[in-house]
């Protein structure tokens, strides 16, 4: 048993009320298995994309692990960021498993970003692709 995440709806009616859901892009276990994630973990930030005849849906997963030593937050949890992309042809087609977008984002050690966090895909204006993240340099 695993639970579903990122559902996809289609708006019947202009009041925010009456929806239709779509899809659930994420509905096997093996693209999402989110079971005994605990509070303020598991997938944030969605980002539907379409390009190249294919529909791109990049999540992250947030992850808690230890205590912070930061000043005015004594026994908070870390966090870890990792981003995903899955794809599909049609929006209740069948969704790809996740492709590993970045697999480790939190206080890295790398001199181009630290702290990153979710994802986005941007297209410039000629016409290239590329993943942006969320992030703090020190």
């Amino acid at each position: 048993m695993h639970e579903t995440a990122h559902t996809i709806h289609n708006p019947i009616s202009r009041d925010l009320v009456h929806w239709r859901l779509l899809t659930r892009p994420l509905s096997r276990a093996s693209q999402r298995n989110m079971l005994g994630e605990p509070d303020s973990c598991g997938l944030w930030a969605p980002c539907l994309n379409y390009g190249d005849g294919l529909l791109h849906l990049v999540f992250t997963d947030v992850k808690r692990f230890g205590q912070t030593t930061v000043v005015g937050a004594t026994g908070a949890s870390l966090r870890e960021f990792h981003n995903y992309l899955v794809t599909s042809i049609t929006i209740d087609g069948d969704w790809s498993d996740p492709s590993n977008a970045n697999s480790y984002a939190c206080d890295t050690t790398s001199p181009l970003y630290q702290r990153a966090g979710h994802a986005d895909l941007v297209e410039t204006q000629s016409g290239q692709t590329y993943m942006v993240y969320l992030c703090g340099r020190p």
